[in-house]
Formats: structure tokens, sequence, C-alpha cells
């Protein structure tokens, strides 16, 4: 919740409190202190689907050896694929919204998502490839019963991008998420894509 707080899918019909839903808890690290959550929508409410990357933008043509991921076992944590981008591309990075589609998403998600509170404006991110099969994909059912309590945007039956390169210059890994499966792309082919946070 946007006070810090958590509220189970089953007691929020009878929260009386004034804070409002942030994200949906699809990861908690094994010491229980930290995790990931949700966010509440995806890009469905904005645009059907988006690209990764358009063709002939820098962020179609660079090739991010240091955020490949081949398969659900590589990559693990995609808080910081952005910065690595950033790095390597810094003038395409400069215009993500017409160099990296999916990657502005996660930047502006908090103004999508109408998130006003100052402590999660920031953070949000396009996972890896591991993170959407693990987090994702194996919670998808109790994620979106929960999704549905608050009111956010279901997790759709369909592809979505995660911020994974494939070893090929233009192409990235995304997932079905109506069967686990997970594949390459063409950096500008159109799919979903989900944010994530860690807390």
């Amino acid at each position: 919740m946007s006070d810090g707080s958590y509220v189970t899918a089953g007691d929020y019909s009878s929260y009386t409190g004034s804070a409002t839903p942030v994200g949906i808890v699809c990861h908690v690290n094994n010491d229980g202190t930290t995790g990931l959550m949700l966010g509440l929508t995806n890009s469905y409410e904005t645009e059907t689907s988006i690209q990764w990357a358009p063709s002939g933008t820098t962020g179609y043509n660079t090739n991010f050896t240091t955020i490949q991921g081949l398969d659900t076992y590589g990559d693990i944590d995609g808080s910081d694929n952005w910065a690595e981008i950033c790095a390597s591309d810094p003038e395409g990075s400069a215009n993500p919204a017409e160099n990296y589609p999916v990657f502005n998403y996660a930047l502006t998600y908090a103004q999508t998502a109408n998130l006003t509170e100052t402590n999660y404006k920031n953070g949000w991110y396009v996972p890896t490839i591991h993170e959407l099969y693990h987090y994702v994909w194996l919670n998808m059912d109790t994620l979106n019963n929960s999704l549905n309590e608050v009111g956010g945007t279901q997790v759709c039956k369909t592809a979505y991008w995660s911020s994974s390169q494939h070893y090929d210059v233009n192409y990235v890994m995304y997932i079905y998420l109506y069967s686990g499966r997970d594949d390459c792309g063409d950096k500008s082919c159109l799919a979903f894509v989900c944010c994530l946070r860690a807390f």
C-alpha cells in the first residue's frame, strides 16, 4: 500500500485505511525482508503492445552484451539493466520514448499508474526473462486474483518483453504468459510489458 503496509487480497475488501494500492507482491526473498512487487497496470492499458526498440534506432542496433539472458535461468535481476543501456548508449538513452519504448514505459510508469507517493515514483523496471518466468508466470493466477481485488489490470496471456537481450544484436527475450515458454523476437516487434519494483 502507499503507506508501506501490506494487505492480503482476502482482507482488501474490508480495508478501511486511507492508503491506496501500489503493487502486488510477486516474490519475497528467503530472509523475508525484501522482495519484488508487480505494478498494477501493464502496457495493455496504454497501448495494445509496444516495441522494445524500433528498427533504425540506436536501441535497435546496439548490442548490449551485459544484459544478455538467453533463458529463464540467465540474469536474475533487471533493476540495473536500464543503467547498463545508458552506459552503452548515452546518446540514444537520452530519448527513451523514441529509442527504447519498453524502458520508457517503466521510466514513466508512476505517471501512467497515477502514483503520487514520492516513495513509489521511481525504481520501476522491466524484468529479466528469469524474473518474468519465476515471479510472474509461476504465480500468474494468484497475481491476477490479487490484481482483480484491487482493481489492477490482469496479466494477459500473451507475449511480454523482458529486459534481457538475446545474443543476436537485434533480438530480445520474451515470454508467452499462456504457456511459460521463453523465446526471442526482433526488437521492433510488438509485445506487452509490465513493471517490477523492489521493496
